[in-house]
């Protein structure tokens, strides 16, 4: 996971965890040191409990960061260097901003100044792990709508329901099928292989009302209900074979239930 998708009291207490283990501090000797130095109990159980958030309430009552930096920087204690211990200082003032935090964000540079090394994943962007061109099976094109809900917020299910019960012009209205909240939520369940009128109610309720986008799902459901339909056929098509000869051999053909 990236770095800067952790929380910086997750930062500070693996700085901490390091600095521990790179100089063997178990706990009598962080007690040890925590005493000589003053520092206040509620301060030494916090940080061995892993619980920033308490951390930092503590400290604000003692004094603030200068007490655990007397900590981290101490020679005979965890013997932060300069670098490290300007990280961790960097990590405790994001802390102290509090809700103010929540408006800000840390950024790949932000945390590469701060000493972390940080490798860039490539992001895909939306438009392609939600297009229905892509799709060719039916964990596909579960995965491809789970996604557009998600790319759309996340639009509860209730809402989704109400929408697909609208009419766009250009749609099939042979395949206008309103769906509940229910029916929508088994159209993306695992393993499931929706029909047609349920996938197309699950884009109207996504937001999609532009008709070409509604026939890209169609293809794409079609794509996936003959991909099933292979998996489980006698009579695999040749090369050569129209739709019309493979269901003419196989008893079964393309489903049309399906498609």
């Amino acid at each position: 996971m990236p770095l800067d998708r952790f929380s910086p009291e997750d930062r500070l207490n693996t700085l901490i965890l390091h600095l521990r283990t790179h100089c063997k501090a178990d706990t009598a000797t962080l007690w040890d040191h925590a005493s000589l130095l003053g520092i206040p109990p509620g301060v030494v159980e916090a940080i061995l409990n892993g619980d920033m958030h308490t951390l930092h309430a503590e400290l604000q009552q003692v004094g603030g960061w200068p007490i655990l930096a007397s900590l981290l920087a101490y020679g005979g204690g965890l013997a932060a260097d300069l670098d490290v211990l300007a990280t961790a200082q960097a990590e405790y003032e994001e802390i102290s901003l509090g809700e103010e935090r929540r408006r800000m964000s840390i950024t790949a540079q932000e945390l590469h100044q701060r000493g972390y090394r940080v490798g860039r994943r490539p992001r895909v962007p939306v438009e392609k792990v939600t297009d229905p061109k892509g799709v060719n099976t039916f964990p596909e094109l579960v995965n491809a709508l789970t996604l557009l809900r998600s790319s759309r917020g996340d639009i509860p299910y209730r809402d989704m329901a109400a929408r697909s019960q609208e009419r766009h012009p250009g749609w099939d209205p042979d395949e206008h099928e309103p769906r509940s909240h229910t029916g929508l939520r088994n159209v993306v369940r695992e393993g499931a292989t929706p029909k047609l009128p349920a996938v197309l109610a699950f884009v109207r309720g996504c937001g999609i009302t532009d008709p070409q986008v509604g026939r890209s799902w169609a293809a794409a459901h079609a794509r996936a209900a003959v991909h099933l339909e292979l998996m489980h056929s006698r009579h695999p098509p040749r090369l050569e074979d129209t739709v019309e000869d493979w269901a003419s051999r196989s008893p079964s053909g393309p489903n049309p239930s399906m498609a």
